[in-house]
């Protein structure tokens, strides 16, 4: 008569032991699933920032270098083919950019690529449509082009670097250890945290 209560206690413990791994375990690949995709949507706006300033940078500078030569009008027709793509992928990158970094990445991107970009690209059209030089020489111009493609460089090293350090989209809030209610912090990574290990 006795077996039969602490059966039913044993099976109970049982169940609780069982369901405690198994939700465990379903966190910890949910959150693999999610470092592995998320690694992959952020690795590809790194790509994509990269090739749309490097076509925009390579058409503008081709543009400026051949405004007196005999191939002007099919520089300035892929320099305008180059802004056009450029313009049209700009807020999807913005956006992406906003959810896998932050609101000051994207001021970042906004203030100190985008916009030093198009005062770039509007002095180069001063020039072709003036004939001579406004403001800065052609060689100025061309020399703020290699600036602007060394900043794009250093600013997807530190994307680069945030995707290294899974300091990206969801995985800033699942590594986020200081929020109590987060399930994906296991006492495991705690006590790592802990010993800085």
């Amino acid at each position: 008569m006795i077996n039969i209560p602490i059966t039913i206690i044993i099976g109970i413990i049982g169940i609780f032991i069982t369901a405690r791994f198994q939700r465990y375990h379903w966190l910890r690949s949910t959150r693999e699933e999610i470092r592995v995709r998320e690694t992959n949507e952020a690795s590809q706006l790194l790509r994509d920032i990269a090739l749309a300033f490097d076509k925009r940078i390579t058409a503008q500078r081709s543009f400026l270098l051949n405004l007196s030569s005999p191939s002007a009008d099919e520089a300035k027709q892929a320099f305008t083919a180059a802004v056009r793509e450029y313009s049209e992928s700009f807020n999807e990158i913005r956006y992406r950019l906003f959810y896998y970094t932050s609101y000051n990445r994207v001021l970042e991107f906004e203030e100190r690529l985008h916009e030093r970009l198009v005062t770039n690209a509007n002095e180069i059209l001063g020039v072709s449509r003036h004939g001579r030089a406004l403001g800065r020489s052609v060689q100025e111009l061309d020399d703020d082009l290699s600036l602007i493609s060394a900043k794009v460089f250093r600013f997807c090293e530190r994307i680069a670097n945030d995707i290294s350090n899974e300091n990206i989209g969801s995985l800033k809030r699942i590594y986020d250890w200081t929020e109590p209610r987060n399930e994906f912090v296991t006492n495991w990574h705690l006590v790592k945290r802990l010993f800085n290990v």
